[in-house]
């Protein structure tokens, strides 16, 4: 078993066994582990909607700028 070879897994499996035992230990642990999982779905969310919002803003400001450099070179060309 995969468990006996590796001291880690062993461990794991160990408290694994201990919380499928006891059923409040059970359900504490996934409620944890659930709350974790939509933890990192908010921020990974968040984080998308901040790109969307900051490549938004950057296009704006590029093309104000742009729009600024053609202003100045129109003058010049008259």
């Amino acid at each position: 078993m995969l468990a006996e070879k590796n001291m880690y897994i062993g461990s794991a499996y160990q408290h694994l066994q201990v919380i499928s035992q006891d059923e409040e230990k059970r359900l504490e642990y996934e409620a944890r582990v659930k709350a974790i999982r939509d933890y990192n779905q908010v921020m990974l969310e968040a984080e998308q909607r901040g790109r969307v919002e900051g490549e938004a803003i950057g296009e704006a400001r590029g093309m104000e700028q742009g729009m600024e450099r053609v202003n100045k070179f129109e003058y010049f060309v008259d």
